[in-house]
């Protein structure tokens, strides 16, 4: 009795499974473990990419909070120079209205000097125009003589201000360089991490093709032994 040719193939085939049992497990499980190794890949990969667009989306964050930041403190400033600049201008029209005054109480009648002097102490009736001279009372004349007393500790008190404002400044300008550094530094760290993101891209396409490449050798040696041992 003849046998079937299709009998007689699976039977070639059977016999060659048998004989090369362990190349087809090994081939087997070679593209079980590539299988595998491409989704563990693009797990990782994906797990890295978004945590690397995290962290991008928080340095971006920090960089527009920080800008946004600046640009408040840099209306502050403005604001702050403009009242500055008000008051000194209101400094020097009272600096240039008290020299004309010292000026014109050099030739002034003595009537016009006691008048000024009266208003400097306050009250009324303590200096007297004699003709000849002024009179003050003994009361005027301890108000001038407290009021005296007291303009050098203004003018003390005065450049001590003006040094702590002068320290003031020195802070301000000081936080300037420090807020200068820090966007400096925030641009630095958002370009790091788009650095790192497309880094990380970059890695996972080469292990992607390394995998695909270790694929295509292990298939097409797979495809080659069983052309050569079975003929399909």
């Amino acid at each position: 009795m003849t046998t079937p040719p299709a009998q007689t193939e699976i039977s070639k085939a059977e016999s060659w499974l048998k004989q090369h049992e362990r190349i087809v497990l090994t081939t087997l499980v070679l593209a079980a473990t590539l299988f595998v190794g491409n989704k563990y890949i693009d797990y990782v990969a994906d797990r890295d990419s978004r945590i690397a667009n995290v962290a991008a989306q928080q340095a971006q964050a920090a960089q527009t909070a920080a800008q946004q930041a600046a640009q408040v403190y840099q209306q502050t400033i403005q604001q702050q120079q403009a009242k500055i600049s008000v008051l000194i201008a209101e400094i020097n029209q009272r600096n240039s209205a008290l020299i004309q005054q010292q000026a014109q109480i050099k030739t002034a009648p003595l009537t016009d000097v006691a008048k000024q002097w009266q208003q400097q102490i306050g009250g009324e009736g303590d200096i007297t125009n004699t003709g000849v001279g002024l009179s003050v009372s003994d009361s005027g004349a301890r108000r001038t003589v407290s009021n005296l007393l007291e303009l050098p500790v203004v003018k003390s008190n005065l450049d001590d201000e003006t040094k702590i404002a002068n320290s003031k400044q020195t802070q301000l300008d000081a936080a300037n360089t420090s807020i200068s550094a820090l966007n400096a530094q925030v641009k630095a760290d958002d370009a790091a991490c788009k650095a790192q993101i497309a880094q990380v891209k970059a890695e996972s396409r080469k292990s992607k093709r390394n995998w695909f490449i270790a694929g295509t050798v292990i298939g097409g040696l797979a495809r080659a032994l069983v052309h050569a041992y079975v003929g399909i």
